[in-house]
C-alpha cells in the first residue's frame, strides 16, 4: 500500500513539478523490488545488485541534469572499473580453469605457468575492449578520450608480447631438461699398430789367419760389416720410427676429425631437440593460457559484464521512460504513452535477465520463479494501473482541479479489466469442457 501511495505521489509531483525526477524515482523503486525480491536469498549477490542498481540510477538521472563532458567522464570511468574488475575476476577464473584442464594435456608443465601467460591475454584483451569502449563514449558524447585510448592499445601490445615471451622462456626452461640426450655419432677409428721392424745381419765367417795381412783383412772385413750393420739398422729404426709417428698422426688426425664432426652433430641435434621440445612446450601453455583465457573471459563476461551493462541500460531506459512519461501526464498523447510502454518493457526485461544471471541457478528455476512472479504481479499492475488513473485524473477531468485527466491508459487499462470479468465465466466454461 505505502508503495502505490508513493507511486501516485510521485506522478502528481511531476504533474505539477513538469520534472521527471518525481517520476524516475518510481521506477527507481519499481526496479529495486524487481530485481532485490528475487535475490534476497542470496545474500551477497543481493546488496551488490542493490546498490548497483541505485548507484547506475543515480547516474541516469544525473545525465538529465548534465551535459556531454560530465556524461564523458562517468561513462568512461564506469567502463574502466567495470573491465577493470572484470579482467581481475577474468584472471582468477582462468587460473582456477587451468588447474582443471591440466590432466588433459601432455607433458609436464607448471600450472602456474599458463595461469601466468592467461592474466597477460586477459590483460591484453581488456586494454583492447578499453580503447573500444573508450573510443565509442567519446564518439557518443563528443569528447576526446584518445590518450586514454592510444595508452590501452600500447598497453594490449605489452600485454600480448610479455605473454608471448613468457610463453617461450616456460618452453625453454621445461623442454630443455626433458630431451633425449642420446645422439648417433660417428665411431672411433681404432688405435694403429705400431711397426716394430727388426733387422739382424749374419756377420762374415771367421777363418783362420796365418800370417799379419791375413789378420789385417779380417779387420778390414769386420769393420766393414759392422758399419753396414750399423747404417742398415739406423735405417731401419728411422724408417720404423716415421712409420709409426705417421701412423699415429693419422690415428690422432682422423679421432679429432671424429670428434669435431660428432660434437657439430650434437650441437645441432641437441639444439634442434631444445627448439622443438620448447616449441611444443610454448605452445602447450598458449593453448592451455588461451583456453583458460577465453574461458574466464566468457564466464565473467556472463556473469558480471551482461548484468552490469544490463542494469546500466535498463536505469538509462528507465530515465527515457520518466521523460516519456512526464510528457504523456502533461500532454496526453498516444506517442509518449506506446513510447512509455515499450520502454519500461525493454527495461523489466533486463532487469529481470539481470537478476537470472546474478542467481548463478538453473535457467529453468530462474524461468519458472520469472513467470510465477509475472503471472502474480500483471494482474495486481493492472489494477493499480487502472485505480491510480481514475483517482488521480477524476479530479482534472471532471473538476477540472489538477493536470492529470483520465487517458488512453486508464481507459484501456480499465476496458481490460472489464473484458476479463466479463469473459471469466465464458473462459471457464470452455475451459472445463476442453
Amino acid at each position: 500500500m505505502s508503495l502505490s501511495v508513493l507511486i501516485y505521489g510521485s506522478i502528481e509531483l511531476t504533474a505539477h513539478l513538469r520534472s521527471v525526477v518525481p517520476v524516475d524515482l518510481s521506477y527507481v523503486l519499481i526496479g529495486l523490488f524487481t530485481i532485490g525480491l528475487p535475490l534476497r536469498k542470496f545474500n551477497g549477490t543481493y546488496w551488490a545488485a542493490t546498490l548497483l542498481w541505485l548507484l547506475v540510477s543515480a547516474f541516469s538521472l544525473a545525465f538529465q541534469f548534465t551535459g556531454n563532458h560530465f556524461h564523458t567522464v562517468i561513462s568512461t570511468a564506469f567502463l574502466l572499473i567495470l573491465i577493470s574488475v572484470s579482467a581481475i575476476w577474468a584472471a582468477s577464473e582462468a587460473d582456477d580453469f587451468s588447474i582443471a584442464i591440466r590432466k588433459k594435456l601432455d607433458g609436464p608443465l607448471p600450472g602456474g605457468a599458463s595461469s601466468l601467460v592467461a592474466s597477460g591475454l586477459i590483460g591484453a584483451w581488456s586494454s583492447v575492449v578499453v580503447a573500444l569502449a573508450v573510443t565509442g563514449t567519446g564518439r557518443i558524447w563528443h569528447g576526446d578520450e584518445s590518450s586514454i585510448a592510444h595508452a590501452s592499445l600500447v598497453a594490449a601490445a605489452c600485454f600480448t608480447a610479455a605473454s608471448i615471451l613468457a610463453a617461450i622462456a616456460v618452453g625453454f626452461i621445461y623442454g630443455t631438461g626433458r630431451i633425449r640426450r642420446d645422439v648417433p655419432a660417428i665411431k672411433y677409428p681404432h688405435r694403429p699398430q705400431l711397426k716394430e721392424w727388426r733387422v739382424s745381419l749374419s756377420g762374415p765367417t771367421p777363418r783362420p789367419t796365418h800370417n799379419v795381412i791375413d789378420r789385417i783383412a779380417e779387420v778390414a772385413i769386420l769393420t766393414v760389416f759392422r758399419t753396414s750393420e750399423t747404417v742398415v739398422k739406423a735405417s731401419v729404426t728411422l724408417s720404423r720410427l716415421m712409420v709409426n709417428f705417421l701412423l699415429i698422426s693419422m690415428y690422432i688426425l682422423v679421432r679429432s676429425i671424429t670428434a669435431v664432426v660428432n660434437w657439430v652433430v650434437m650441437v645441432l641435434v641437441l639444439t634442434f631437440r631444445v627448439i622443438a621440445a620448447a616449441v611444443a612446450a610454448a605452445g602447450r601453455v598458449i593453448y592451455r593460457a588461451f583456453v583458460s583465457a577465453y574461458s574466464g573471459v566468457v564466464r565473467v563476461t556472463v556473469n558480471v559484464g551482461f548484468p552490469v551493462i544490463a542494469l546500466a541500460v535498463s536505469s538509462l531506459l528507465a530515465t527515457g521512460a520518466a521523460e516519456e512519461t512526464r510528457q504523456y501526464i502533461v500532454v496526453g498523447s498516444p506517442r509518449s504513452l506506446l513510447a512509455t510502454c515499450a520502454l519500461v518493457i525493454i527495461a523489466l526485461l533486463l532487469v529481470i535477465t539481470s537478476w537470472m544471471v546474478m542467481a548463478s541457478q538453473s535457467w529453468e528455476r530462474s524461468l519458472e520463479s520469472a513467470q510465477h512472479s509475472a503471472s502474480r504481479t500483471a494482474p495486481y499492475a493492472l489494477l493499480f494501473v487502472a485505480i491510480g488513473g481514475w483517482l488521480l485524473g477524476l479530479p482534472g477531468t471532471i473538476l477540472g482541479y489538477g493536470l492529470i485527466h483520465v487517458g488512453w491508459l486508464t481507459l484501456v487499462s480499465t476496458g481490460l479489466i472489464v473484458a476479463a470479468v466479463l469473459l471469466r465465466p465464458v473462459l471457464n466454461r470452455i475451459g472445463s469442457q476442453a
